[in-house]
């Protein structure tokens, strides 16, 4: 994973020699891969959890420190240039058709394989091989490239209907560049045959954290925002549940909180995830990192070999045989949705839509709406009743106007007060506690904010001022409404009222 305005690390001495074992270890295995694809394969099938300690382990860590042991790869160098020599004999050794495309004259290149299915649509997975100058890079990125080579060994054995196509990009580490130079390559019918991405970034060192798809929003060639559609990021939890290795969306802690927060801020982490948005097509970036705060060893000399943890390797490996297959299984791409939310299942704009909708129903109903409710008032109690009417009109008016537009954000700040709103307390102390519980979703997400902002995380705001301004008030109205000083009297109920 990249961070922009880095300090660049020491430089480390490079290694004297490459890896020498590395030729051996795909085709010594053969018959493992066989083992454990038919487990995976059969544990998506059954979308049941599934252990898979039993089948001999280790292929992915064996793979990460061969890379490690090439010392640092900064874009460029020459132990760089061994470790794309290395990732190139491995994909011949599994019969892959292997391709260099060369970035300048320095020997950085980006390196691809495909191997055709029944389809010329592909599915991609991707990873970046380039260090930054001194890190060993034994997280960030050998253990991403590591993972997609074992999972390219389990896939060669099972049948595809998609092509599929391994790509590791170099430069990530300089701002995109090979994955940008990559989809800049690429005929607009080219980007349309990619059925999805998956790229593998910064694995294999905590257990004690779910993984998770960092959902890190792009604006694409026409300046709208694109982040990873609901269908894709739905397709990879479904996987992680068939193979037993739950994975969040957003981040694997806080996950919901950190959803709502991508949608409103940029933050300075990049991954080639986000090359691939910008121009269409569907990414996903996933890792075990945290949007809350990065590794410590992260880009530094710490981020040794020592790290890995050779099982959570083999279950990103298998976590990423299983989401492949399940792609598989579609019959195309889906419509690109991603106003969505993931919190135990993928909620889709459609189902979030139906939520505010329903919500906002029974507000209407709360507040005793039906024809001729004051026509037994006399003028001056109809001025009274209908000054006392807006504060809770309006809070409806702009509940629907954010469960139509944003319904993302809003069934995170604005569905809260929804469901206080059937309700209007009478005692002042229970009032408050109204409030304070209808504004916790604006402080969590306000205090994850603030954190990222004294890390030095948060590059700009990029909510829109009208989206702001409409969640502001509405938030607004519902205060005045709770506070006004007299309740109207409910038509529908003989205690308390809503308006």
């Amino acid at each position: 994973m990249r961070r922009t305005s880095r300090a660049t690390s020491s430089t480390l001495p490079p290694a004297a020699s490459g890896p020498s074992a590395g030729a051996s270890l795909l085709s010594a295995s053969r018959t493992a891969y066989v083992v454990r694809a038919a487990v995976v394969a059969v544990a998506l099938l059954r979308f049941a959890p599934t252990a898979t300690a039993a089948v001999e382990a280790g292929l992915a860590a064996d793979l990460a420190h061969e890379i490690v042991a090439f010392g640092s790869r900064p874009s460029g160098s020459e132990p760089h240039r061994a470790t794309g020599k290395f990732l190139r004999e491995r994909l011949t050794e599994l019969g892959w058709q292997v391709v260099e495309h060369r970035l300048d004259s320095r020997g950085s290149a980006n390196i691809e394989a495909v191997r055709r299915g029944r389809l010329d649509d592909e599915i991609v997975l991707a990873a970046h091989y380039d260090t930054v100058i001194g890190a060993p890079g034994a997280i960030d990125n050998a253990a991403g490239c590591a993972v997609v080579l074992a999972a390219a060994a389990q896939l060669e054995v099972l049948p595809l209907h998609y092509s599929l196509r391994i790509v590791f990009f170099d430069g990530e580490e300089l701002g995109l560049r090979g994955s940008r130079y990559w989809v800049r390559g690429l005929e607009v019918l080219d980007r349309d045959r990619i059925l999805a991405a998956l790229t593998v970034d910064t694995v294999g060192h905590v257990d004690d954290r779910r993984p998770a798809i960092i959902d890190l929003p792009v604006r694409d060639e026409n300046g709208r925002q694109r982040r990873t559609p609901g269908w894709l990021v739905h397709a990879v939890r479904e996987a992680g549940i068939a193979t037993g290795f739950g994975i969040r969306a957003g981040n694997g802690a806080w996950s919901l909180p950190v959803q709502g927060v991508l949608r409103m801020v940029k933050l300075g982490y990049g991954g080639d995830s986000q090359a691939l948005l910008e121009v269409g097509i569907p990414a996903a970036l996933l890792s075990d990192a945290s949007v809350l705060g990065l590794d410590p060893a992260h880009h530094t000399r710490a981020d040794g070999v020592e790290r890995l943890i050779p099982e959570r390797l083999d279950r990103w490996t298998d976590l990423l045989v299983a989401s492949v297959l399940r792609l598989d299984r579609l019959g195309g791409r889906p419509l690109w949705e991603d106003e969505f939310l993931e919190a135990g299942r993928v909620w889709l704009r459609r189902d979030l839509l139906w939520i505010g909708f329903l919500l906002w129903v029974a507000l209407a109903l709360r507040s005793g709406l039906r024809p001729g409710r004051w026509k037994d008032a006399d003028r001056e109690d109809r001025v009274r009743r209908g000054r006392e009417y807006v504060p809770g009109f309006l809070f409806r008016l702009l509940f629907l106007i954010v469960a139509l537009w944003i319904p993302a954000l809003g069934a995170l700040l604005v569905y809260p007060l929804g469901v206080l709103g059937l309700w209007r307390p009478g005692r002042a102390a229970l009032r408050v506690a109204w409030l304070a519980i209808g504004l916790l979703p604006a402080i969590v997400l306000s205090s994850i904010i603030a954190r990222l902002g004294m890390s030095g995380a948060l590059q700009a705001w990029d909510l829109s001022f009208a989206k702001m301004g409409l969640l502001v008030l509405t938030y607004l109205t519902f205060t005045v409404w709770l506070w006004s000083a007299e309740r109207v009297e409910s038509l529908t109920s003989g205690s308390l009222s809503s308006s």
